[in-house]
């Protein structure tokens, strides 16, 4: 074991070294410190932001169809981007990257949260250490350029080859009349659109138009009306359909099924006899098949409860709403009062993001961690190995996902989820930052659309600002609160900020009452999510248990209902805020000035305390990084339960006297 030279001295007991050997050794365990492993997170701000930048920049100037149909998404980020706000993020993108790749260099190589290396090396003048570090430095912006640069030629090239797809071509040239080969990639939905009774998400394998066929990789969205709506995912079809340019939404071409009458029945009603023009050409696999009859069954079983769990229910179990899966045939009964009310339904959803409880109704990681805890308690219990824990958590979250509604957030939590579980197999502990910087990089260089996707930007965001804020704030609100609700509210402060920008661009409100909505709906969402897998699960081989297990989310969901109506419904329960991009930039100008603001009054309590006890013999530095902790002082809710407990005590005592 290499000893420590003895003129080379240590500052102190913690081991915190000046020079030489010891400041070495201290610096690279500071770089190994799991708990600490931010070092792929300019990584991931880089791609995200080269990503971004090609596509919106392509799509603005580039793009010869944009250019000709002046296309509007308004899902995506195009939508929200002018020009001179476009040079301002831009700007302040690149500000942000670079004070982040410093941030982390110096932080990775200090060990500590100050910029310690540069400073104490450039005081210090060790040998030529300041060139070392300032060398590193400029490698880290070199891997951060590199990797703008792979992000960005990836997302430019995602946007070339989209376009010059055959379907997107003929659907930008005029309304065209094709035979399409098409692949059904989700679900059967309502429609969005007058005219139309149900759409489905595909992608086009072959298109035909004028006799001449060509193949095609593009995903649009099949609109049909109900006789046309009985279709299977992962099924392939032979459409008939007109081609055209999507004027909203995510999917930029549409393909809408033309009836044709049957030309005997000229003499019949307009709404009768009518040939469909969808003709199955490849039935969906078995596996599909089941998980479509398990969906179609548990939503059935959901229009036997009330009205809010017609709703609600559904989309905190699978992630969408009761009223958007098209049912054809809408209970076993056939009685009116299971169909949902559309007034009702409209209103609740607009009451739940008002009280900034939508989130809910979003699969994302909750389901995935209550899976993988369940799959691993039984694992350990039966002492399986790590090998064989892990590929039943894969196949779990396989599984899991499987079952759900298709969105962006189900993509990143189970990518996320099958990454965390691959991990323990190599003997590491999974790092929540790091596998999720790695996962948003896999995937957006993968599928750069998923950079522009507002689902995804708010469920990486999420689970950023909880894995890095939400304990310290927990930890602080415990001094003051209970356990319980001191994490709770932790954790919606903690995503509510991170997400507010992303927010402000969908929808230009702030909820003001988010907070208390969910610390009040928070202590039955476990309980209902449970409830309504097992329901789910159930569905098709017990339905009257399933329907137990349904009645029993329901009764979780009432009390979201109440939330939402109470709080989303009141007049200040949110708060208007400019739009676009402008919008977001003052979101995060004010939460940088509140942090900034929490941290001054923070330090100016802790000298305070410091000049109130003498007898500490801390230096004021050494007070202000907080090193050595701080005063242990009980909160209102301590003393409280220590009055109750001993007062107990003693009635107890006397009766027993």
């Amino acid at each position: 074991m290499t000893s420590v030279p003895p003129a080379q001295k240590v500052d102190d007991q913690f081991g915190n070294a000046k020079t030489g050997y010891c400041s070495k050794f201290v610096r690279y365990a500071a770089c190994e410190c799991g708990s600490k492993d931010w070092r792929m997170i300019s990584c991931l701000l880089a791609v995200w932001f080269g990503s971004v930048t090609s596509q919106v920049l392509f799509e603005r100037y580039l793009s010869p169809i944009t250019a000709a149909h002046q296309q509007v998404f308004s899902t995506h980020l195009y939508d929200v981007v002018g020009t001179p706000s476009l040079i301002l993020s831009l700007t302040l993108l690149v500000c942000c990257l670079i004070v982040t790749a410093l941030w982390i260099r110096a932080t990775l190589v200090g060990g500590t949260h100050r910029f310690q290396s540069l400073l104490n090396n450039a005081q210090e003048n060790q040998g030529g250490s300041l060139w070392t570090d300032l060398f590193g430095l400029g490698l880290h912006l070199m891997l951060l350029c590199s990797v703008l640069l792979a992000s960005a030629s990836t997302g430019l090239a995602h946007c070339i080859v989209r376009d010059r797809d055959v379907a997107v071509l003929t659907a930008a040239s005029h309304k065209t009349v094709v035979d399409a080969r098409v692949r059904v990639l989700s679900p059967t939905m309502v429609s969005e659109r007058r005219g139309f009774d149900c759409r489905n998400d595909i992608r086009v394998e072959t298109i035909t138009v004028s006799g001449v066929s060509a193949h095609s990789n593009a995903k649009a969205r099949m609109y049909a009306n109900r006789s046309d709506c009985r279709v299977q995912q992962q099924a392939v079809y032979q459409v008939h359909a007109q081609v055209e340019m999507a004027t909203f939404g995510q999917s930029r071409v549409w393909l809408t099924l033309i009836s044709e009458k049957r030309s005997g029945d000229a003499n019949h009603s307009s709404g009768q006899n009518s040939r469909s023009n969808l003709v199955e050409l490849s039935p969906a696999n078995s596996i599909s098949t089941m998980v479509t009859r398990m969906q179609d069954t548990f939503l059935r079983l959901t229009r036997r409860l009330d009205d809010q769990g017609k709703i609600l229910v559904p989309g905190l179990t699978m992630g969408v709403m009761g009223q958007d899966p098209f049912i054809s045939v809408q209970s076993d009964t056939n009685n009116d009062n299971d169909d949902i009310v559309p007034a009702y339904a409209a209103q609740l959803t607009r009451d739940c993001k008002q009280a900034g409880i939508m989130h809910l109704m979003a699969v994302s990681g909750g389901h995935f961690l209550l899976l993988g805890v369940f799959v691993r308690k039984i694992c350990v219990c039966l002492r399986f190995p790590e090998w064989l824990k892990a590929s039943l958590h894969i196949t779990s979250i396989i599984a899991l996902a499987g079952v759900m509604y298709p969105s962006d957030s189900v993509l990143r939590a189970q990518a996320m989820g099958l990454m965390a579980a691959v991990i323990p197999i190599s003997g590491r502990r999974s790092q929540t930052i790091s596998v999720l910087s790695w996962t948003a990089i896999t995937v957006i260089l993968f599928d750069p659309s998923m950079a522009c996707s507002f689902g995804f930007a708010l469920s990486c965001a999420a689970v950023l600002a909880i894995s890095t804020c939400s304990q310290p704030l927990s930890i602080v609100f415990a001094r003051h609160l209970p356990r319980t609700i001191a994490e709770s509210l932790a954790t919606t402060l903690m995503a509510q900020a991170a997400t507010m920008p992303i927010q402000i661009l969908m929808s230009p409100q702030v909820p003001l009452l988010s907070p208390l909505a969910n610390l009040m709906v928070s202590p039955f969402v476990d309980f209902a999510t449970v409830c309504g897998l097992l329901g789910l699960m159930t569905a098709c081989c017990l339905p009257g248990l399933a329907l137990v297990f349904v009645q029993l989310a329901s009764l979780g969901t009432s009390v979201m209902a109440f939330t939402a109506s109470w709080l989303g419904g009141s007049s200040v329960g949110s708060l208007p805020w400019p739009s676009g991009c402008v919008g977001a930039l003052c979101a995060v100008v004010i939460e940088l000035a509140l942090i900034l603001l929490m941290r001054m009054v923070l330090i100016q309590w802790r000298l305070r305390l410091l000049q109130k006890d003498s007898g500490w013999g801390r230096e004021p530095v050494e007070m202000l990084t907080g090193r050595y902790g701080a005063p242990y002082n009980r909160s209102w809710w301590e003393r409280l339960r220590q009055w109750w407990t001993q007062s107990w005590s003693l009635i107890s005592s006397n009766r027993n006297g």
